[in-house]
């Protein structure tokens, strides 16, 4: 749940720091006082785009900080671990800045969050429902939503949608594979002989570098064996003078002092293993020169195998070094075009086999629904009858999608209906004539589904807009038996409504130093009769108000 936020210089607001508890808490004020500006801060934190005009006027940022008690939400635990942003085991953190020029930043326990994020976190923190979200009720996706969310059919809709994408996948492969049969000859041909090609290369694993390597030798060959020759000679086998005899003659002359001493000694050393590592290096260049093929047929042979191959990965488009992987690539093509029939026929095998476990999952998707619809439309009708609609029906249809192809979402067509009043047919939804009865099904529907949402938070803004006397009690009543196992905000002009609240806000604009701002402040005993009066009677406010607030009040409690 909520349990703090902090919002500075957004919109109207200065500076606003408000604590929460559970239960239901109710957001009243004037008309124009700006009780939405609240719901908009946490739309931000739950990822809503902003733009400037959120940022208050002459200051150069908007901040948003809200703090969220996390230690009995499992699954918001489990996506901040897997997003390494799991900081505390009973706290998140969520901040939003927005500058004047429009430019956002966001953070989830002090790490920087792209939007996306907010969202996917958000979804499982807040539920608000608007007060025009009774139009989107007569969407058939919405309707399917709300009835698979109130199924909790989670876990069958993910299977089935896996079902769904597998088949479709094999389906799209055999439909190609299916047009491409003209085709195959031709390109079964043209295979052989790009084949054949390379089986005339015989091309070896590595045998290009290696060829490189030896045209780098062959090319250079003379060279090599003179420069080789005359290092020979000044190492070793110049007569007058070497770098051998040189060495030795150091070693006798310093041997010749006949005296002991350490550094001379060292310096003996060193000349003696010069002396090895020459001997050592003109045995290996002797070795080395004796081994160069000075064969210019040889280099011949090097330079026309290297042209073949560099012609070949031209024709292929490829590099040298990749043209074992091309044959590779041509020869599992071969293998597939020539297999095709057996392809063919696992595929549709692979078919018939997803076909029958996606009607078996769809059996249990649309019998999760039935039930889930009985019982749902039960319970909503329920709720018109007491929200005023007293011979109100309501009812969800389910009947099967006329394509016998596996779909995403099921195979059944799902279908709100109502009747208004006593004697008229059901309907669909989205044809009852009347505003006022469509926003209090929506409601009705709402509060009977929330039950079913694990989310901790749901904010109602303004749902009870066009109702009022007894029925709007009831909704005060509804909300308020939704805040037992849940916090819930409510934005509400009704005062049935806001008395049935356990925390109660007023929202309230004033004018300092020629700006204009908007408080929220929590309200004690008091000054929660002086507004709920304020609800009921207005400007004048009497005694008889006053009593009557108090009374609303206890009775909401209760």
């Amino acid at each position: 749940m909520i349990s703090n936020i902090f919002i500075r210089n957004f919109a109207i607001v200065d500076q606003l720091e408000l604590d929460f508890t559970k239960g239901m808490t109710a957001f009243t004020g004037e008309t124009g006082a700006g009780k939405s500006i609240l719901l908009d801060a946490i739309g931000l934190i739950l990822g809503d785009r902003a733009d400037t005009d959120t940022v208050r006027h002459g200051t150069d940022k908007a901040e948003v900080i809200c703090t969220f008690d996390i230690s009995a939400i499992t699954p918001v635990k489990e996506w901040l671990e897997d997003n390494d942003l799991l900081a505390d085991e009973d706290e998140c953190t969520i901040r939003r800045i927005i500058s004047s020029e429009g430019r956002s930043k966001s953070y989830i326990n002090g790490s920087p969050a792209p939007l996306q994020s907010l969202k996917q976190l958000g979804e499982m923190l807040v539920n608000i429902h608007g007060q025009h979200e009774h139009q989107s009720l007569t969407k058939k996706i919405t309707q399917r939503e709300i009835l698979d969310e109130y199924a909790q059919n989670q876990s069958l809709l993910e299977e089935i949608s896996t079902l769904f994408k597998d088949f479709t996948a094999t389906k799209a492969k055999l439909d190609e594979l299916k047009q491409n049969n003209q085709s195959t000859l031709e390109r079964v041909d043209y295979l052989r002989f790009q084949i054949n090609q390379f089986e005339s290369l015989a091309l070896e694993e590595n045998e290009y570098s290696r060829l490189s390597e030896e045209h780098k030798v062959l090319a250079n060959a003379g060279n090599i064996s003179a420069t080789g020759q005359q290092v020979a000679q000044i190492l070793n086998e110049n007569e007058q003078f070497n770098v051998n005899d040189g060495l030795n003659q150091a070693i006798s002359l310093i041997s010749s002092i006949g005296i002991e001493d350490k550094k001379l000694d060292a310096i003996c050393e060193l000349l003696s293993s010069a002396q090895i590592q020459a001997d050592e290096a003109f045995g290996e260049l002797s070795s080395y020169i004796d081994n160069i093929d000075l064969d210019p047929g040889r280099l011949v042979f090097v330079e026309d195998r290297i042209a073949a191959i560099l012609d070949m990965a031209r024709k292929h488009q490829s590099e040298p070094i990749e043209l074992l992987k091309k044959l590779s690539a041509l020869n599992e093509e071969l293998e597939s075009l020539e297999n095709s029939e057996q392809i063919t026929e696992d595929l549709e095998n692979r078919l018939i086999e997803l076909q029958n476990k996606y009607d078996q999952v769809a059996q249990k998707l649309t019998a999760s629904r039935a039930k889930a619809a009985k019982d749902l439309s039960k319970q909503i009708s329920a709720s018109m009858n007491e929200l005023g609609m007293s011979d109100g029906i309501f009812d969800i249809a389910l009947s099967a999608s006329q394509t016998t192809e596996p779909q995403k979402f099921g195979t059944d067509t799902i279908e709100y209906l109502v009747s208004a009043n006593k004697g008229q047919p059901l309907k669909a939804l989205g044809k009852i004539a009347s505003g006022g009865e469509l926003s209090r099904i929506s409601l009705a529907l709402q509060v009977a589904a929330a039950n079913s949402i694990k989310i901790p938070t749901m904010i109602f803004d303004e749902v009870d807009t066009g109702i009022g006397g007894g029925i709007a009690q009831v909704v005060g009543n509804k909300l308020r038996q939704l805040a037992d196992s849940r916090q819930v905000f409510c934005v509400t002009h009704l005062p049935q409504v806001a008395s049935s609240a356990h925390q109660h806000l007023r929202v309230q604009k004033s004018i300092e130093n020629e700006n204009t701002k908007t408080d929220i402040n929590l309200l004690d005993t008091e000054k929660r009769i002086d507004e709920i009066a304020r609800m009921l009677g207005g400007v004048n406010i009497t005694e008889n108000t006053l009593n009557h607030a108090k009374e609303m009040i206890a009775e909401g409690s209760g």
